[in-house]
């Protein structure tokens, strides 16, 4: 492969955007070969750095909890039955400067299976019961041992994310969400058989404030019929309410340290600047040079260490 190999010029897939019903809908321009797929993203700018948790716990168990009409087993079978994927998951966006959460629901079928999609979303976001305690203390301790074999197995990610916890609010909602301070809240929870009622009822009722039209931008891929999108909008209600954003403070100190049973110590260190921000091409450059040719021969090779990288942000960082 030469250079001359490289187009000169970069495909860029395009996107169309239009508004319907009062949403906005993204139409990628690119050939789905028959499937559809479906993203729909809900602004939960609101929630307060307590209740991230909640988002990131709300998207775990909603596939695991049965619906009005379906046990979980059912659910399971007709989820396989009649879709090619469906998850739901928490994420963080940066957009204008803010970091903002969402809870992002995925799904794709056949063309030919777009109704069976409609009737599996609006029996699974409106209709779980989320009530059993049980399972959802079983969820909280899935969630507490993967954090726990993450900090043993992988460390160096652990501390990365409390760095960025320390320079970026995006990097506190990430901790919130699945990170040390997440964990921390799990382990209260797990201790308290109160706080995991209250956390089992503001699950039960949490798909209520989310699911709303006024929250929800959509992105729909590949050939659907002209009132699939109408219908799939008019399936979320419509609030008249002020979604007003609440600001997660940064929550890691500048220097830590924790203690974990491995024999492999892990060390991270940062920070922020626009030198990175402004020069980013470049310092991907410097990225793949620094950490497979100086950093892997003078810490790894010479040094005996396990790994080691350089890791520049779009933010700065």
């Amino acid at each position: 492969l030469t250079l001359e190999d490289v187009p000169a010029k970069r495909k860029v897939a395009t996107v169309e955007e239009k508004s319907l019903l009062g949403v906005k809908i993204l139409h990628p321009q690119v050939k789905m070969n028959g499937i559809v797929y479906i993203y729909l993203y809900f602004d939960a700018r609101d929630m307060a750095k307590e209740e991230l948790l909640e988002l990131s716990l709300l998207a775990s168990a909603m596939l695991n909890f049965p619906t009005a009409s379906m046990d979980t087993l059912s659910l399971q079978s007709d989820i396989k039955a009649n879709l090619g994927s469906f998850f739901i998951s928490s994420e963080i966006a940066q957009r204008g400067g803010d970091a903002i959460p969402y809870l992002k629901v995925g799904m794709s079928a056949l063309a030919s299976k777009t109704d069976d999609l409609l009737r599996i979303l609006k029996e699974v976001l409106f209709t779980s019961r989320i009530d059993n305690e049980a399972e959802i203390a079983s969820i909280l301790a899935q969630a507490k041992s993967q954090i726990e074999d993450i900090m043993i197995a992988s460390g160096e990610s652990v501390a990365l994310a409390r760095l960025e916890a320390s320079i970026s609010e995006a990097g506190a909602m990430n901790e919130y969400l699945s990170g040390y301070e997440a964990y921390r809240i799990i382990c209260d929870i797990l201790k308290d058989e109160e706080r995991l009622a209250k956390l089992t009822n503001t699950l039960n009722k949490l798909p209520e404030r989310i699911f709303t039209r006024n929250r929800l931008t959509a992105s729909v891929s590949g050939k659907v019929d002209g009132g699939f999108e109408e219908s799939l909008i008019g399936i979320f209600p419509e609030r008249d309410e002020n979604i007003e954003k609440k600001s997660t403070p940064l929550c890691a100190e500048h220097s830590e340290f924790f203690l974990i049973p491995s024999k492999v110590a892990y060390a991270v260190i940062g920070g922020k600047t626009d030198r990175v921000r402004d020069n980013l091409g470049y310092m991907r450059v410097a990225r793949t040079i620094l950490s497979y040719e100086y950093l892997w021969n003078t810490v790894r090779v010479k040094s005996g260490a396990y790994g080691t990288g350089f890791v520049p942000r779009r933010d700065g960082s």
